[in-house]
């Protein structure tokens, strides 16, 4: 059986994440490859290992894509949890040997993660699930400050007349790069991101969410669904509309936008290492969950590239 044959039996008798569709990591890892390794008994694949690698001056590492938030082992529906571990074991066994070894596993598979042998670690970060419910009720859960600038602001527009997609694309972009610095320094170029935008949008399954007071982008936000969950690939506010708390807007939209037009019944916001925004998240009433981060020692050889690499960034 073949590594295709494989990820399209698996397919076909189970649902995959958007983020693991074939379509999704051929834009989404251009920069590097995606690979996937699989084990199977009597020709019934039970479970598939997703991983990104790349290469930095010659060494091969792998790593976390910017626009896949998760990666690693599925399993077959029909697997039981006792016998996870064992096939997991044996999709490891498969995964190419690299200098370095980063990745993110969804958080319904923390449970696996202590079990794991040999010289792996692994931190357990947060993400945050805001389920859907009546608009009401989602509004009165969350922080009442929010609750008021949303009723207060509800005027705001999710597009503009005469804005072409281009420009909107660029718009989000310029303001993207405003809040988290030049996208190159995420391992992401702008044409990358604006062929993700078109191609999630093509397969109605995602949206670029842009929030306008007049005729000013104040908030914008990127978003991709499958049939379980919507995810907060990206959002950028613009600060100079601080006061009507843009970020909170645009989340809010977004979730408007996803309940009229498709049937989840969450939204991920794929975590945040950066306590003011998880507390935004927490305030909106979305429940923590955890997610695995894991790492495998990295080579001498590529600590010292590493090193070399982070020296002349700083020196210019």
């Amino acid at each position: 059986m073949t590594v295709e044959q494989a990820y399209q039996q698996f397919k076909a008798q189970n649902e995959l994440p958007i983020y693991l569709e074939s379509w999704y990591l051929d834009v989404a890892c251009s920069s590097g490859e995606c690979k996937m390794v699989y084990y199977e008994e009597e020709g019934l694949v039970l479970g598939l290992y997703f991983y990104f690698i790349k290469q930095k001056w010659t060494v091969n590492y792998i790593t976390v894509p910017t626009l896949v938030k998760y990666m690693g082992p599925v399993f077959a529906g029909h697997v039981q949890a006792s016998e996870e571990p064992r096939i997991l074991h044996k999709l490891l066994e498969q995964v190419e040997r690299a200098a370095s070894n980063t990745q993110q596993w969804m958080p319904s598979l923390t449970r696996l993660v202590v079990d794991l042998k040999g010289n792996h670690e692994y931190l357990l970060r947060d993400t945050f699930h805001w389920k859907f419910k009546s608009n009401e009720d989602m509004l009165q859960a969350m922080d009442g400050n929010y609750r008021r600038s949303i009723q207060k602001y509800a005027h705001f527009m999710q597009s503009m007349d005469g804005v072409s997609k281009k420009a909107e694309q660029d718009a989000f972009i310029e303001l993207l790069e405003k809040n988290m610095g030049p996208l190159k320094a995420h391992g992401i170029h702008k044409m990358q991101l604006i062929q993700f935008i078109d191609a999630l949008e093509k397969r109605k399954s995602g949206k670029l969410i842009c929030l306008y007071k007049e005729a000013e982008l104040i908030g914008a936000s990127l978003i991709s669904w499958d049939t379980s969950s919507a995810y907060y690939l990206f959002a950028a506010n613009n600060k100079a509309y601080n006061k009507y708390y843009p970020g909170v807007q645009t989340a809010w939209k977004s979730v408007e936008y996803l309940k009229k037009h498709t049937k989840v019944e969450q939204l991920d916001f794929l975590g945040s290492s950066i306590p003011s925004i998880a507390k935004v998240w927490t305030k909106l009433g979305a429940q923590k969950k955890q997610y695995a981060l894991l790492s495998q020692k990295s080579s001498a050889l590529f600590s010292a590239l590493n090193k070399i690499r982070r020296f002349l960034n700083k020196n210019g």
